[in-house]
């Protein structure tokens, strides 16, 4: 479990950056003029999400509670469907990163990008996220799971990036817009579940809201989406490099927390950080760095020439 929420969170700051690297491609905005090489250098790091997949696709049967689904939900959640799902969504997001990341507007992959990352990864987040609980069902979970992947993405490129006082009060715009954003679809699955009050759906929320699992939301709702709104809504301070640098990995950290709180298995009554899951998340975002630095020179000194 521990590799797999580890390869979840470093496999969205790849394809948020992506997503970013495609907007860019749209818009043009001055805000990602220098962050092309960046964004492409971190998207590439899709095919080592690829490769690191193997160590939690081996452990399906010991991940997922598949074998408790009904007959007809068996046939498309079991190892070989799911793994292949991954993999084709790896494989087509890899080709948009190596082309997309090279000099030149290409609207047209862009979009089609864009469109592969809302369904793939919408699909992503059901097989290996909402799949870990055989009674939970939401509507919302897949553009909660890619609001995240966007958030952390974001804070990667802006702590990557050299400092720039003209561009910082955008990246902070940025910034604001994705926590906003996810902490308002976050409000709408509670309020959703809620009201409903189905025993299957409910005991899911209760679990991560209430008990052993209360710091932990309560921090995400004060510390990590609350301060930071009232924090980045003041103009002056968005236009302070070191602030909005702050902020970034403030919410990546907050981004990390989040992805623990959706998936982690919740039945325990006492709330743990697991350390195999920091172990994990520390491993795999030293390779995660390590391509990126690899890449990032590659593509300066293709960009240079």
């Amino acid at each position: 479990m521990s590799w797999l929420y580890a390869w979840l969170f470093w496999t969205g700051v790849s394809a948020g950056a992506l997503t970013w690297l495609l907007i860019h491609h749209l818009t043009l905005g001055r805000w990602g003029e220098n962050w092309r090489p960046l964004a492409g250098a971190a998207a590439r790091a899709l095919p080592l999400m690829a490769v690191a997949m193997a160590l939690w696709c081996g452990q399906t049967g010991a991940l997922f509670p598949w074998d408790h689904f009904p007959a007809h939900r068996r046939a498309f959640y079991s190892p070989f469907p799911v793994c292949g799902r991954t993999g084709f969504s790896l494989l087509l997001w890899t080709v948009f990163a190596f082309r997309l990341s090279r000099p030149g507007r290409r609207q047209g992959a862009a979009a089609a990008g864009l469109l592969s990352l809302l369904l793939l990864g919408t699909l992503l987040s059901f097989d290996l996220v909402m799949s870990l609980d055989p009674h939970f069902y939401s509507s919302l979970f897949g553009l909660l799971v890619l609001l995240g992947w966007a958030l952390s993405g974001l804070a990667v490129l802006v702590l990557l990036s050299p400092p720039d006082q003209v561009r910082c009060h955008d990246w902070g715009g940025l910034l604001l817009a994705c926590l906003m954003l996810l902490t308002y679809l976050d409000f709408a699955q509670l309020l959703i579940l809620w009201s409903g009050n189905l025993p299957e759906e409910s005991a899911w929320l209760q679990v991560r809201v209430w008990g052993a699992w209360q710091p932990l939301a309560a921090a995400l709702l004060v510390a990590f989406a609350a301060a930071p709104f009232l924090l980045l809504l003041a103009g002056p301070l968005k236009r302070r490099p070191g602030f909005v640098r702050g902020m970034a990995a403030w919410l990546l950290l907050g981004c990390a927390l989040h992805t623990y709180w959706l998936m982690w298995p919740a039945a325990s009554t006492r709330l743990v950080l697991a350390p195999s899951a920091l172990g994990a998340w520390l491993v795999l975002g030293g390779g995660w760095l390590l391509n990126f630095t690899f890449w990032r020179r590659r593509l300066g000194r293709l960009r240079a020439e």
